[in-house]
């Protein structure tokens, strides 16, 4: 038995909840999110998208040869082709025609009239659109033969032949559960292993969305049972009744300011742990993203939290020291190597990672913040920071090491 759940959090519940049913040590069925799913069933490993880039970089080298641009100017468009691919696979579009047809409508618009072609810049526009099937074919080649896939091409592998690729993962049974709407290669993956008698699906969904035809959230849902395509007749499960029927109890509270809300939800929950509630059974749900560190320093400290979004990294502290190293490295080369800037100094010296490191030694950071301001330094060279480091020694040598143009070195010093 497989079954397949929207996302990984649902099968750690799910897990949780089967636990919970047994009196004995029994088999697991096999949980997994659908793209975990599709993914095992490709028989191919998922590329991370870092990797990706570089490979169609590869493969576009391949195909322009000399024209190719280099990394660095790829990079600002690469990420972009990424995801255009993965949408024609996860819509099981033509690739091939689809871009002849694009390259002929980019032709279409950018034709003049008056001279009967399209000008020299918008030639090489062009030539960009005229290349994307080729890139494409090479690309998905040299994916596939290093036994990778990114998601919408394993989507589209899947699609030829889902049933027999169940047989061979032994799965005799799969149980779409939880679902509220599929992209349309993984509702026709679902679709023919329910047909092949393989698969049933198990919907989650509420008369409030679905009976009403306003109601966007069910739109999707309204679809498939309209079609009986993802269920065998007389068959739909489950319809629930509990956002019109369930008790609630909703307190609307006015609170200044983003940080203002994150004390008040911290104050909510100390209050809810006095109480005795279970905060396992506790929900907090953020509007925004950067919202989550405040909330974090703000909870009390009984509380175990579960944190189930993600957080860019670049908005971490962390990120921001590695950007005033590279940004003391990249002045200090743009002006000769004279020193690093003062002001990329100073703004290093404030950073809240480079406090925590010289928290014993807060004194001596102090003494040349003093030295620089008095002395009108403007370029800070080694020696000048190094001066009586003590414990911070170290850190020092090798935050303010020239890289002098070596990528290599430049790795090293921050891997330090």
């Amino acid at each position: 038995l497989c079954i397949v759940l929207p996302n990984r959090r649902a099968g750690l519940f799910l897990r949780s909840m089967i636990g919970k049913k047994l009196n004995k040590p029994v088999w697991s069925p096999t949980i997994l999110s659908i793209e975990d799913f599709i993914v095992k069933l490709s028989g191919y490993q998922l590329a991370d998208s870092v990797s990706l880039v570089f490979r169609l970089h590869k493969a576009y080298k391949e195909c322009e040869g000399d024209k190719a641009q280099t990394l660095d100017e790829f990079l600002n468009w690469g990420q972009s082709i990424l995801s255009d691919f993965n949408e024609v696979d996860m819509h099981l579009a033509d690739a091939g025609a689809l871009f002849k047809h694009l390259s002929e409508l980019k032709h279409m618009e950018a034709w003049n009239p008056e001279t009967g072609h399209a000008g020299n810049l918008r030639e090489k526009y062009l030539e960009f659109y005229f290349s994307l099937g080729k890139l494409y074919s090479v690309f998905t080649t040299q994916l596939l033969k290093e036994d990778l896939v990114y998601y919408g091409l394993a989507c589209r592998m899947v699609n030829e032949n889902p049933a027999e690729r169940c047989r061979d993962r032994k799965f005799n049974k799969v149980i779409f559960a939880g679902f509220n709407a599929f992209s349309i290669s993984e509702e026709r993956i679902a679709e023919k292993l329910v047909h092949e008698g393989i698969a049933e699906t198990l919907w989650d969904t509420d008369s409030y969305f679905l009976d009403d035809e306003i109601q966007e959230a069910g739109s999707f849902i309204r679809k498939y049972i309209s079609r009986e395509k993802l269920f065998k007749k007389d068959n739909f499960s489950w319809k629930e009744n509990l956002l019109s029927t369930d008790e609630k109890n909703i307190t609307l509270i006015g609170v200044a300011k983003d940080v203002g809300q994150a004390k008040t939800a911290g104050d909510i929950l100390q209050k809810a742990i006095k109480a005795g509630i279970n905060l396992t059974e506790t929900a907090l749900v953020l509007a925004d993203e950067n919202l989550l560190f405040p909330v974090l320093h703000s909870l009390p400290d009984e509380a175990k939290v579960n944190v189930t979004m993600g957080y860019p990294l670049k908005n971490h502290p962390l990120a921001g020291l590695f950007q005033i190293v590279f940004s003391m490295q990249e002045t200090a080369e743009k002006l000769g190597n004279k020193g690093f800037y003062f002001r990329d100094v100073l703004h290093l010296f404030n950073q809240p990672y480079f406090i925590a490191l010289t928290a014993d030694n807060r004194r001596w950071v102090k003494q040349r913040e003093e030295y620089i301001r008095a002395n009108n330094r403007v370029f800070i060279r080694l020696g000048d920071v190094a001066r009586d480091a003590g414990t911070s020694q170290q850190l020092i040598d090798t935050l303010f090491n020239s890289w002098e143009g070596s990528p290599l070195k430049a790795i090293s010093s921050l891997l330090q």
